[in-house]
């Protein structure tokens, strides 16, 4: 069993091609704002380097966001097409539970958002505690549990709060895509597949009044 799995929700973006026990190839950047999307021309050459055929892949998994506006779009959009089109399963993760897991403690994954707005969650040992929101820093800074997020310069913005900065590593990616497959968290129509969106509409309405 063999997943193909997609992150191009925030960074470092990340394709992983392994199965349960093996990662085969694995590429994490950290592309400029204006490098166009080579997903699939990366995902090609790799499987040609390494000589596997797209029969070779049993499902996708693809990161639905929340996250990056363009960055979640086109990862959602070439994950399904793929799936779609080699009539496979598709798997969806959410980028906030795939940053907390593997800690055994409560916390709340974070990312930027945006012109001072933040994607929060809270987890408990891997448990999700409460829905994805979309929050302002002044909100932000008042949270007491432990901050996880992947972008280190956080820390600055949340001095004097407990941020650990962490970015999934490629198998922590893998090893996630595989056990939601395996729960059977599969889309039904893998073109039905809508990213997470997390507008800060209500934020703008709090800001103007």
């Amino acid at each position: 069993m063999n997943g193909l799995c997609i992150n191009n929700a925030f960074s470092p973006t990340m394709i992983v091609f392994s199965s349960k026990e093996k990662l085969f190839f694995s590429v994490a950047e950290n592309p400029p704002l204006k490098q166009p999307n080579n997903i699939l021309y990366v995902v090609k050459s790799m499987m040609e380097l390494f000589s596997f055929s797209p029969e070779d892949i049993d499902f996708i998994s693809v990161v639905k966001g929340p996250g990056s506006f363009t960055g979640t779009r086109i990862g959602v959009v070439e994950g399904k097409m793929l799936a779609f089109l080699l009539n496979i399963p598709l798997v969806a993760l959410n980028s906030l539970e795939l940053i907390a897991s593997g800690f055994e403690e409560e916390v709340i994954p974070v990312l930027p958002a945006g012109r001072n707005a933040y994607f929060v969650s809270r987890f408990n040992f891997g448990k999700r505690m409460e829905q994805d929101l979309c929050i302002n820093l002044e909100e932000l800074l008042q949270i007491e549990a432990t901050i996880i997020t992947p972008v280190s310069s956080l820390k600055n913005v949340l001095k004097g709060k407990r941020v650990i900065v962490h970015i999934p590593t490629l198998n922590e990616f893998a090893k996630k895509s595989f056990e939601k497959f395996t729960e059977g968290s599969i889309v039904d129509d893998p073109l039905s597949l809508i990213p997470t969106y997390l507008r800060s509409v209500n934020l703008i309405f709090k800001g103007e009044k």
